[in-house]
């Protein structure tokens, strides 16, 4: 399961003055990582824990529905390129996933 540090982990790397619009809350074995007003929340990417050092990365879609992306790895290394490209400050993970899947 997710741990205490791992949510920790994950905070600390979401600090950084251009990731500071994002914010992530632990989800059964995963981190959501989502901006907006919590009342509006805007997901854009969770990290599933697939063994205790090995975990994969999903992009929501426009549907609601959470899409595989092609990132597994440690946790803070399978992180900066998802982020790099889906959470970008005042845009929507679904526009920017549909975008890249078009490239």
């Amino acid at each position: 399961p997710v741990t205490n540090a791992d949510v920790s982990a994950v905070t600390k790397f979401l600090a950084a003055p251009e990731r500071r619009h994002l914010r992530c809350r632990k989800r059964g074995n995963t981190i959501a990582i989502e901006s907006g007003p919590a009342a509006d929340r805007i997901p854009h990417l969770r990290v599933r824990k697939l063994s205790p050092k090995n975990w994969g990365v999903d992009a929501a879609t426009h549907t609601g529905r959470w899409e595989r992306m092609p990132f597994q790895g440690q946790l803070l290394e399978v992180l900066p390129r998802p982020i790099l490209l889906f959470c970008r400050s005042g845009t929507r993970s679904a526009n920017l996933f549909a975008q890249a899947s078009q490239r």
